[in-house]
């Protein structure tokens, strides 16, 4: 569950909000899904229920229909997102978002560090003025999270949205952070991503990021550690024959643009690659890499995270990453997608090729 630090009152004010927009009691999760137009992938995201038990909402898990349409080994498989929880976490998606709200601020009265999927006030109950729905080719959601500032016992509010767009072959995670209230606040996002390579935990083989560096091993890259972030990476299930490429895009598309937003949160300002059981807990914000901690053939996972930054009152921050198949070339640039496939290897095959019509050759090139 997300934890808070100082003292925390009974959120009256959000309490009555909630009565209008309606808060969810937390239970037994549901599940809604969407799948794109053209049947390549599915994304499900979980909504909360109200049976009055721990329940979790807003986690997220991408799977392949059709998958790249070169090769059907990657048809109908998990390809981000398992339902398999680490040792005492949520029975939950393991994709997870972390939001930290003035943990940067050493006057801040209420300090709030929370995986989106636990935000609740005292008397455990979540509060979404837009419950997750499912549209054409997206699921949107809306949350609200009380910050109690002392010594007046203001609440203030914190306004999440989410919009999770089918791609193709991607998801695009774009989330909004408006600061609804009357006082400055931090804040910072994390998003971590399981990739899953279909049915196994063991995940895959090492991950080549956009310069074309071999990662092996747990690492966090950032400007501030004396390494660049890269554009992305990508990783197979096998190096010799793959059936399933995933790639993350962590600058492209719409990374840096605000849309209507305020402020667009940009690049992250850290990368973090490492094992799920170091990199990928609830309520996780640091990560301390383990350099001799293996990644290939390991549950691994990655997480952007960008660094708590001052939310004037009405302003609004955008965090945009994307996360998929990566067997295309791909331009995620408004107002469509541009993805160019091919086959991973050609191969000289003897005698005339069938389809070019009235021409004979000797040999020809196939994949």
């Amino acid at each position: 569950m997300g934890t808070r630090f100082g003292r925390l009152h009974s959120v009256i004010a959000l309490c009555a909000a909630a009565a209008l927009i309606g808060g969810a009691v937390w239970g037994q999760a549901a599940t809604i899904s969407v799948d794109h137009p053209s049947m390549i992938s599915r994304l499900v995201v979980e909504v909360p229920g109200n049976t009055g038990t721990n329940d979790e909402g807003s986690r997220w898990q991408y799977q392949n229909r059709d998958g790249d349409p070169t090769t059907p080994g990657d048809d109908n498989l998990l390809v981000g997102g398992v339902s398999a929880p680490l040792g005492g976490d949520l029975d939950a998606f393991s994709n997870i978002t972390t939001i930290s709200i003035n943990n940067s601020d050493p006057n801040a009265t209420d300090q709030v560090l929370t995986d989106l999927a636990t935000v609740q006030d005292g008397n455990g109950r979540e509060y979404w003025p837009l419950m997750p729905t499912a549209r054409s080719r997206d699921i949107i959601y809306t949350m609200a999270i009380g910050v109690d500032d002392e010594p007046d016992q203001t609440v203030e509010v914190i306004e999440v949205h989410f919009e999770g767009t089918l791609l193709r072959d991607t998801v695009k995670l774009d989330y909004v952070v408006t600061n609804t209230g009357t006082l400055t606040h931090s804040v910072g996002l994390r998003i971590f991503v399981d990739p899953t390579f279909g049915s196994s935990n063991q995940d895959g083989t090492f991950i080549i990021l956009s310069d074309g560096t071999l990662v092996n091993e747990e690492v966090q890259l950032s400007s501030a550690g004396g390494t660049s972030v890269p554009d992305g990476w990508v990783s197979f299930d096998n190096i010799s024959a793959p059936a399933v490429v995933l790639r993350g895009t962590i600058n492209g598309g719409e990374v840096t643009d605000p849309g209507l937003a305020t402020f667009s949160g940009g690049v992250p300002d850290s990368v973090d690659f490492g094992q799920r059981v170091s990199c990928g807990r609830d309520d996780q914000w640091t990560f301390n890499p383990n350099p001799s901690a293996l990644i290939a053939g390991e549950d691994w996972g990655y997480a952007v995270r960008w660094d708590e930054e001052t939310l004037a009152p009405g302003a609004s921050r955008r965090y945009v990453t994307y996360f998929g198949l990566g067997g295309s070339v791909s331009d995620f640039t408004p107002p469509y997608v541009l993805a160019a496939y091919a086959p991973f290897e050609l191969q000289a095959v003897t005698g005339d090729d069938p389809i070019t019509l009235g021409i004979v050759e000797e040999f020809y090139l196939g994949d």
